[in-house]
Parts: C-alpha cells; structure tokens; sequence
C-alpha cells in the first residue's frame, strides 16, 4: 500500500482520497481485459456491485493503520468521513476503521456524489434498504432506490449498458466532480476522508495542461492521496 505526498499549502485542512480494496471485478478485469470497444458491457465482465477480495480486505486494513500512523504524526484528527454506497468502497470502510477506536466520534456520510463514474458492471449499485442490512452502523436513508446514473434498476442498467444505452458520460461525470469537489471544498474540519473509486480519484486531481491534455491520478487499491489542493474554497 503506497501514499502519495502530502501537499503543500498555507492551510491547516486536509482532505485525503482513499481507493478501495481490491475487488472482485478488478481481478476478473486483470485476467480477461477486453478490448477497449467492448469495456463497458461485455457479458462475462457482468459483476454487478461485486465484494473485495481477501487481498482487498487487507489493503483496507493497511490504508486504515497509514492512516491513523498520518493522523498520528502530524498530530490530526478526522472529522468528516465520506463513503461511496458501492459495496466495494463500503467494506473497504469496515475494515479501514478496524483500526481505529471503536467509539470515534467523526460524521459518516454515505454519498452517491463519490460513487464511482457508472462505467462497468460493477459500477451498479444496491438498494438502500439492503445495503442498510448489511451495514447497519450506517444511515442510507439519503439515498433514492435506484440511486446511480440512468435511476433504473439493476438488471436494467445492465441490460442497456449491454446495448451502450447507459453509460456515464465524460460531461454528466464533470459536471458531478464539480459538484463534489464544491462540497469537499465547504467542509468545515481538520481533516476530511473520502472513501471511493479509481476514476473518482482520477477526476478530483486532473488538470488540464498546457497541451490541452487532462491529466490525474489513478491510484492503486488502498492507495491515500492528498487531494486538498485541488479543491475550491479552502
């Protein structure tokens, strides 16, 4: 598990980014990778909300013991926790906070506006009322039904992302990130966390270079990345 340099600047607030574990779908994309064309909907890559594997349980485990080593060494407190609702960023959480007194007192928040960009199966998520089931420590309640991109079923989704129907676009996905990177940037706290996805991560530290390039950061699985530059209004 690596952690990317912390940033530099004159304020005291930090907000760190932090990749899930490895998935389940993940490991199926490393041994079949399709052609590009076919990324989004081929049928054998159909791993709708899928778990972390056991490797990805303890690549959340080590995020969250660098995490409280950061916190400690710099002598920081979490005030603000975020978390994705797919399942994958969620047990990623569980396991991270293993390390971490069982009677903390930051705010949990579970928000689709860090979900990750609706692009492969597993990028589908659950209903409310069964992810409040399997995680009960936590409130759901914010959440619509069908609460990723396209407001459809699961099974739906799926069968139009097949047909290249719904796929979150380059523009809906922008558009989200601002809003996102709006939100983290309003934050009052020390330091916030953020518990999500590759491409996520990817859009809250892109920059457009002077070759008209967007360029960010893919981390690895449990990777921490400092992303406080990069937000509004801090």
């Amino acid at each position: 598990m690596t952690m990317s340099e912390p940033t530099k600047g004159t304020t005291t607030k930090r907000v760190y980014a932090i990749r899930h574990g490895q998935s389940e779908f993940n490991v199926l994309f490393d041994k079949t990778p399709p052609p590009d064309a076919e990324r989004y909907h081929p049928t054998n890559m159909k791993k709708i909300d899928c778990d972390i594997t056991e490797r990805g349980k303890e690549q959340s485990r080590q995020a969250g013991r660098t995490l409280v080593e950061l916190l400690t060494s710099s002598q920081r407190k979490i005030d603000f926790l975020m978390i994705s609702p797919l399942r994958r960023a969620l047990q990623t959480a569980t396991h991270l906070l293993e390390a971490f007194p069982e009677n903390h007192n930051f705010v949990v928040e579970i928000s689709n506006l860090c979900t990750e960009i609706l692009l492969d199966s597993c990028d589908i998520g659950t209903e409310p009322r069964a992810l409040a089931k399997e995680f009960p420590q936590w409130d759901f309640s914010s959440l619509e039904t069908y609460w990723w991109y396209g407001g459809l079923d699961p099974e739906s989704t799926w069968t139009q992302m097949q047909e290249k129907k719904c796929q979150e676009t380059e523009e809906v996905a922008e558009r989200r990130m601002g809003l996102l990177k709006n939100y983290l940037g309003r934050l009052d706290g020390e330091t916030i966390v953020v518990i999500c996805h590759s491409d996520v991560i990817w859009w809250l530290t892109s920059e457009i270079k002077n070759s008209g390039e967007r360029c960010g950061t893919y981390p690895k699985n449990g990777e921490i990345v400092d992303i406080t530059r990069y937000l509004p209004q801090l």
